[in-house]
């Protein structure tokens, strides 16, 4: 539900501010937990692993402590497991099915914030498997291509990632948007070189106020008509991937204006000679 959903929130700002203060412990902990409780969080371990790792110095220094935290990934996991089997005895492994599989086979398609379900169901109903495939293929592809791309930039890794599972994950909730939206703010520096940021952000905040008013009447008004949903469904995401996209575009030019300095001189100018 909705504070699990907060608490959740809480859980993974948390675990970033431990990695970045260098709290190994308690960011393996967290890290651990968030795995456990939905399989698309996994995706935060390498940027937690970065931030945490890159502070040692050398790359003798940041292997090591990438697999210390890898070996104490896997043993906190299994410790949460074998707790979870102490508790529930027989139904200890259930939540592998509720968790974990029932979001890769995508066995609910109810009408969500998401966009998957809109394409399965009412745009390409008859390619439903073929889509899913592809969707979940195409998602967790995002994890190391991400990864190696923003290598230096550990928090817009976690933009980036969490962004993509936002548009792309079957079943988001207000909790995957809320932390891209905090991820976005933290990256302040690039948005000078943004191009549509502001009309994006300003069209995803006049959705989000009509959005859950419209899901409202459709399911409380007998009759009302569903295609007003539907088309909120696709603004909202389209934001999201503008919004995406555009941030993106500007970390490519702050890195190149940052390692060409004539570049950066030569758009100084132009922009005083445009004032």
């Amino acid at each position: 539900g909705m504070n699990f959903g907060l608490l959740t929130l809480l859980l993974q700002l948390t675990a970033f501010l431990a990695a970045f203060k260098g709290k190994l412990k308690l960011t393996i902990a967290l890290a651990a937990f968030l795995a456990y409780t939905d399989i698309y969080l996994m995706a935060l371990m390498v940027p937690l692993m970065i931030l945490h790792c890159r502070k040692g110095g050398n790359m003798t220094s940041f292997v090591i402590k990438s697999l210390a935290m890898m070996a104490g990934l896997w043993l906190t996991s299994d410790w949460i497991i074998w707790m979870n089997w102490k508790v529930y005895s027989e139904r200890a492994f259930s939540f592998v099915s509720s968790v974990y599989l029932s979001k890769l086979r995508l066995d609910s398609l109810r009408p969500n914030s998401g966009l998957q379900w809109y394409l399965f169901t009412q745009v390409f109903p008859e390619f439903k498997n073929l889509l899913k495939i592809t969707m979940q293929m195409t998602l967790f592809s995002f994890w190391p291509a991400t990864s190696i791309k923003f290598r230096k930039d550990p928090l817009f890794i976690a933009l980036v990632l969490v962004g993509s599972q936002a548009i792309l994950k079957a079943y988001p909730s207000s909790t995957d948007y809320l932390l891209f939206f905090t991820l976005l703010t933290i990256q302040c520096k690039y948005f000078e070189y943004t191009r549509v940021l502001l009309i994006a952000l300003f069209v995803s905040a006049g959705v989000f106020l009509f959005k859950f008013q419209i899901w409202r009447y459709w399911i409380e008004l007998p009759g009302f008509n569903a295609n007003f949903y539907y088309i909120f469904t696709l603004i909202w995401n389209c934001t999201l991937i503008v919004i995406l996209l555009d941030i993106v575009s500007a970390y490519n030019k702050f890195q190149l204006f940052r390692d060409n300095p004539l570049l950066e001189k030569e758009r100084a100018s132009i922009k005083l000679f445009q004032k």
